[in-house]
């Protein structure tokens, strides 16, 4: 980079230590408003001096407009090579941010209030040469300010403008790139348009009154009080005007909703109106997306067809010449002609996908696509298969026309997002994603998308079926589950299991109905009759939502065990691809499953198990009246959804007021697990779960006794001995033998030998526990060992072991040797009546 290159700056006279108060900002712009006004020429600042000027943190304008001030029209003589962006929301990985940045940007300060936890960016770049117009400032910077946003996925801040002032961030932390400068394009003029529609009347291509109602909510945003904004937008008005797409009747409507009384911008609508200038609709269209304001997208009514193309009847043609090259006519190219609805912007991924539409006999269709689709013959030919006439012979001239149709109309733009919950700082919620396009991969995900219905509400979901259930703390316990599943990420909770299991015709199928009734109808249910994969997809796709499974005997035993590891890590196999890596699945949600067998039993030899699944058993209802379960379904029919909505906006406004209670309900359930290593994780879950309750207690009104969760807790922490797998395999291990007696050497030695009885415990050989353990058995040795449950050695070297060398009968064995209060517990007794003596050690 030239080092000797001068930059358009103008800077306060002192740095700041502290945010600027109100009256420090009054300061500031009064000096900067003098500093203009009474220069004479341009006031440059070398490289090294506006590096210095970051480091000793001054305030500072990154524009030069001399024998000039900050007064609306009368900025003249503006000059600026030097712009900045302010990334300071969204940033989740500063590191990888810092790198990203320094590929584009010249200078990247860290801002004053910047953090691990929030790290916030001022970032600069500079120019080969000087821009003198504002509106060429503005045509140069907002390309930059989208692919900014579309490049690292982050919504900048869109106050910033030409004399936008900046406060200098962190001292200590200023990256200065040696990147080529950027080059200025070239000023974009536009030929003033007179049309047969100009001030002629209604347009019936625009829909004025949603016009209308959307400039009404952006002047409530107040960013019409910037003037930079706001003459923007009364020239984008005066091109609407020229363009015929509104009379000045209308303009003046608008102007009367703008005008802040004192009538100024009725002077500059009338000053502006016939003139040329390069603002339009998409200026306006522009303010209102970043303001949330989404209906503007649909003002425009119609599309234009490109030519030689050609729409009759819904019908595409292409006009061509005939034979002799004297006439034209109409070649039919598909029986029908598909629009592009809109263009979707993926907001994880740097991936466009756009939303086509057509008739098919008068049957109106739509299917959202990649961008590839409407680009290759191969891509474009899959549409097929949804219904669309293409084929070999017209994808040519299908996709020439769809390539012609962009270039010529304004294609309304949209967020899109893969699957549902917690993403880029927004939750997505099917009934609540306004502005927001949910694409599912496939129908799979549709019918799971489908599912997030409402019927009843919440007051009829909490009288006929949660008043039901709350009596009985097992289906309580799934039910709260429904609802902590979304907000995991709030709390810093990792993925986790819910198993309910228990004989056959028990209430298990019931409770799980009942619990996915917080969000929609049956088709939330699913079967364990499925394949690894399908199962990540659905988690994938829910991603903060429950996933719903159902009856584990429908399973392939070998996967249940996969599943549970898998799931508990939030994320998918890593699995290739022809061009590198395929995208990983993540999610953040917790899976309720069912069955007859405990999901634990299927992965028992797998002692981490038990410390990712709680698990509930036996039956969830106990004894009930006769009629109970046909009432149940009955409100299940009727009630489902509204109060998973109804808790998601409650939460959203209050979380911050309640997550201390969270940390509360930890410690709690911490110390109820009495220092178990298992129990302590799993308290994290239960913790989670309880909390969901105080949240719909207290936020909802919803009425239940939480106590019953402590009494669950304690249960679960007695009975289940899935919980401690290490233990549990032990004591399997010791039942097994005394199953098999004969393979113990005792008073005689068998051929094969599992087991010695000495020191009036069990020595067990290591080829009898790999044979029991498997590739499990190093993990789970020293488990036992680290528990006390196996005794320890030191060999030569003086480190530790778990087994030493046993001698019997003249002959000697590596062993481990089970500690003899552990065996004493388990109320075996392998020792015989026999004389020792000669099995003594010498």
């Amino acid at each position: 980079m030239e080092t000797g290159f001068s930059l358009t700056v103008t800077a306060y006279t002192d740095g700041f230590n502290h945010k600027a108060t109100k009256e420090d900002t009054e300061k500031i712009m009064s000096y900067m408003k003098k500093a203009n006004l009474h220069l004479s020429e341009p006031h440059y600042k070398s490289l090294e001096k506006f590096l210095a000027i970051l480091e000793e943190r001054k305030p500072h304008v990154c524009a030069n407009w001399f024998g000039s001030s900050f007064v609306k029209d009368e900025i003249k003589n503006f000059s600026c090579n030097l712009m900045y962006f302010d990334f300071d929301n969204g940033i989740t990985d500063y590191e990888e941010f810092e790198r990203k940045a320094k590929e584009r940007f010249h200078i990247i300060q860290r801002s004053f209030s910047w953090s691990e936890q929030n790290p916030k960016y001022h970032c600069y770049n500079i120019f080969n040469e000087y821009i003198y117009d504002l509106n060429h400032w503005w045509q140069v910077y907002e390309p930059l300010f989208e692919m900014y946003e579309e490049e690292f996925g982050l919504k900048l801040d869109v106050s910033i403008h030409p004399t936008k002032l900046c406060y200098a961030g962190l001292s200590d932390h200023i990256i200065h790139n040696d990147l080529p400068f950027l080059e200025v394009p070239e000023k974009k003029t536009k030929e003033l348009k007179h049309t047969f529609l100009q001030g002629g009347g209604n347009n019936p291509a625009f829909d004025f009154q949603l016009f209308k109602v959307c400039i009404v909510k952006l002047t409530e945003t107040g960013i019409l009080l910037t003037y930079q904004h706001w003459i923007r937008i009364i020239l984008a008005l005066c091109d609407l005007f020229q363009e015929g797409i509104i009379t000045e009747e209308q303009a003046l409507e608008i102007c009367s909703i703008i005008d802040d009384g004192n009538g100024e911008t009725f002077r500059k609508f009338e000053r502006e109106k016939n003139k040329m200038n390069n603002w339009s609709l998409g200026t306006i269209i522009y303010y209102c997306k970043n303001a949330g304001i989404h209906e503007i997208y649909y003002v425009q009514r119609a599309d234009l067809i490109p030519l030689p193309f050609a729409i009759k009847d819904d019908v595409l043609y292409k006009t061509i010449l005939n034979k002799k090259g004297n006439q034209k006519e109409l070649k039919l190219v598909s029986r029908m002609a598909p629009h592009i609805v809109r263009k979707l912007s993926n907001v994880e991924r740097n991936e466009v996908y756009y939303e086509i539409a057509w008739s098919d006999n008068g049957q109106k269709k739509r299917e959202v696509v990649p961008a590839g689709v409407i680009s290759t013959k191969k891509e474009l030919l899959l549409l097929a298969a949804n219904g669309f006439s293409c084929n070999d012979g017209n994808c040519k001239d299908l996709i020439d026309y769809f390539h012609e149709y962009l270039a010529l109309n304004h294609v309304n733009q949209a967020h899109m997002v893969e699957r549902l919950g917690h993403i880029k700082g927004e939750f997505i919620h099917p009934l609540l994603s306004q502005g927001v396009v949910i694409v599912p991969s496939d129908f799979g995900e549709k019918q799971l998308l489908e599912a997030f219905q409402v019927k009843g509400t919440m007051e009829t979901w909490t009288n006929h079926v949660f008043n039901r259930i709350k009596a009985y703390p097992k289906a309580l316990f799934l039910v709260l589950a429904s609802f902590a599943s979304v907000i995991l990420r709030d709390l810093n909770v990792p993925p986790f299991i819910v198993d309910l299991s228990g004989s056959t015709s028990q209430g298990k199928s019931t409770t799980l109905q009942v619990g996915r009734s917080v969000w929609g109808n049956e088709g939330l249910m699913n079967e364990w009759n499925a394949t690894k994969v399908a199962i990540e997809r659905k988690a994938g796709f829910l991603n903060s939502f429950p996933l719903y499974m159902d009856d584990t005997r429908k399973a392939d035993e070998r996967i249940l065990s996969k599943v549970v590891y898998q799931f508990s890590g939030g994320r998918a196999k890593g699995r290739g691809s022809v061009n590198g890596s395929q995208k990983e699945l993540t999610w953040n949600n917790i899976l309720i499953s069912t069955g007859e067998v405990p999901l634990t039993e299927y992965a028992r030899k797998a002692g981490g198990a038990a410390a990712r699944v709680i698990s509930l058993v036996d039956e969830p209802f106990g004894k009930v009246k006769g009629n109970y379960f046909s009432e149940l379904y009955q409100a299940l029919e009727e009630n489902y959804g509204a109060v998973g909505l109804e808790f998601l906006k409650y939460w959203k406004d209050a979380k911050n007021d309640l997550l201390s209670e969270f940390s509360t309900l930890k410690n709690h359930y911490i110390q109820k697990a009495n220092g178990d290593e298992v129990l302590t994780r799993l308290s994290m879950y239960f913790a989670a779960v309880h909390f969901a309750g105080v949240v719909l207690t207290k936020l909802l009104n919803v009425e239940m006794d939480l106590t019953l969760l402590n009494r669950l807790f304690e249960e679960m922490a007695e009975d289940n001995r899935a919980i401690d797998k290490p233990k549990q395999l032990l004591e399997e291990i010791l039942f097994k033998l005394d199953s098999n007696r004969k393979y113990i050497a005792n008073h005689y030695t068998p051929d094969t030998v599992w087991a010695i009885f000495k020191y009036d415990t069990v020595c067990l050989t290591p080829e009898f526990l790999r044979q029991e353990l498997g590739a499990e058995e190093k993990m789970i040795r020293k488990e036992w060992a680290k528990r006390g449950f196996t005794q320890t050695h030191l060999n030569k070297d003086g480190k530790e072991i778990d087994y030493k060398q046993v001698k019997h009968r003249h002959s000697k064995y590596n062993a481990v040797i089970v500690n003899k209060e552990f065996y004493e517990n388990t109320g075996l007794d392998f020792e015989e009546d026999y004389d020792q003596k000669e099995d003594s050690d010498q």
